[in-house]
């Protein structure tokens, strides 16, 4: 799974996204009635530099199955990071702290959507700024999970 997800994610093969995407989608644990899709947002320059958000293209059939739309407004990161691998956690939530802003959430449930999590930090740190923002509830769905001996429970 890791290296579909680095081929994609990195060696830029975009027809895994939706395959990537499907797998997620077919989770039986992931439920319905949420309002919208937030894929995790790249900052402009990394967007740029990448040509595409990974969490957007594998989050379309997991919308799609859902019946939501796919809202990458709502969440911003407003300041380029260095990128998480290699950083220990408390380097990573140092990193990912206040480097989001959300709008237009007030009373939605959203389902945050990622590629890959090892510690966390960057789905807490998001799910943190969408919920102050107002809203209802943030869930998590990614397509890998890394072990790591520093995650958060």
């Amino acid at each position: 799974m890791r290296d579909l997800i680095l081929r994609f994610k990195n060696g830029r093969e975009l027809p895994l996204g939706n395959l990537l995407g499907s797998l997620l989608a077919s989770h039986p644990d992931i439920p319905a009635g949420y309002d919208a899709l937030v894929p995790m947002p790249l900052h402009p320059r990394r967007l740029r530099e990448r040509g595409f958000n990974q969490a957007l293209e594998a989050g379309r059939p997991l919308a799609s199955k859902l019946g939501v739309p796919i809202a990458p407004g709502m969440l911003r990161r407003t300041e380029h990071t260095h990128p998480q691998a290699g950083l220990s956690l408390a380097e990573r939530n140092a990193n990912v702290r206040g480097i989001f802003a959300a709008s237009g959430v007030a009373g939605t449930r959203l389902l945050l959507v990622d590629d890959i999590a090892t510690t966390g930090a960057s789905l807490r740190s998001a799910a943190t700024t969408l919920r102050d923002a107002g809203a209802a509830g943030v869930d998590v769905a990614v397509i890998a999970r890394t072990p790591n001996r520093e995650a958060a429970p």
